[in-house]
């Protein structure tokens, strides 16, 4: 298994990766992590989706029911980024 690397390394054509993304919120001007954060898995840079035809920048996105969701947020921000492991044989 890889290790994990700086998410601006991460590709950028589709390829499916997960990722780590850290909650956190700001404070004095200063932004303050909440946590550890979280493992995100089968991440892609696409545009969302939300069913219509607004048109949206491309940003890290993962499905979420019939919807491609942005995973970062004003209070959530992806760290850092690996290769999906292969499955088990």
């Amino acid at each position: 298994m890889s290790a994990w690397q700086p998410i601006e390394t991460a590709p950028k054509d589709g390829t499916y990766i997960d990722v780590w993304a850290v909650p956190f919120s700001i404070r004095a001007g200063k932004l303050i992590p909440n946590g550890d954060g979280d493992r995100i898995t089968k991440v892609y840079w696409a545009q969302p989706y939300y069913g219509d035809d607004r048109k949206w920048d491309d940003q890290w996105v993962h499905w979420e029911g019939p919807w491609r969701e942005p995973i970062e947020t004003e209070t959530y921000s992806i760290t850092h980024w690996m290769p999906i492991p292969e499955p088990p044989k």
